[in-house]
């Protein structure tokens, strides 16, 4: 039996509930104030400061091991200190890339200068950015920039090879 002044156990929460609302509102109106005013690149939270950091170590690690053809994904996350999957999930995070395709992409920008400036042979661009085959690299150029890497050369033929200059006999 219940007194006419005991509260019940489902009032008691509805009383609870409506003293609560109020401020559970005002609490998630100063959360979407604080998600609008969000930092901005100025100021990064840390963590993002040592993906960049990560980032640009990678960058270095690449280039350095640009000329190895035996270089891989587990290569560079043995120098970054980190697991190969982790690897892959920062780089896809920070540049959209897997490791693969961001060591590949290095070769790539590395062989398109060589090809600009020097005048040596498609077969020894190749194997300066890494590549095991000649087929693979003019394969990979060409599914990126549309054109074998000769085409390439014949495309731009004021390139910094001294053979290649106006002027120049």
């Amino acid at each position: 039996m219940c007194c006419r002044g005991a509260a019940r156990p489902h009032a008691l929460s509805e009383r609870r509930s409506r003293i609560m609302a109020p401020s559970i509102v005002s609490i998630r109106e100063a959360l979407h104030h604080l998600v609008r005013r969000a930092p901005g690149p100025s100021s990064l939270s840390p963590a993002c400061v040592r993906e960049r950091e990560c980032l640009k170590r990678a960058h270095r690690i690449a280039e350095e091991h640009l000329a190895d053809p035996f270089f891989s994904t587990s290569d560079a996350a043995a120098y970054l200190f980190m697991s190969r999957m982790h690897l892959n999930r920062s780089l896809r995070k920070l540049t959209g890339q897997s490791t693969h395709q961001f060591i590949l992409e290095k070769r790539l920008e590395c062989a398109r200068r060589v090809l600009l400036k020097q005048s040596i042979p498609v077969t020894a661009v190749a194997a300066r950015v890494g590549f095991r085959s000649s087929s693979h690299f003019s394969k990979a150029f060409r599914v990126r920039d549309g054109a074998t890497p000769a085409a390439y050369r014949r495309a731009n033929p004021y390139s910094g090879s001294p053979i290649n200059w106006p002027g120049r006999a």
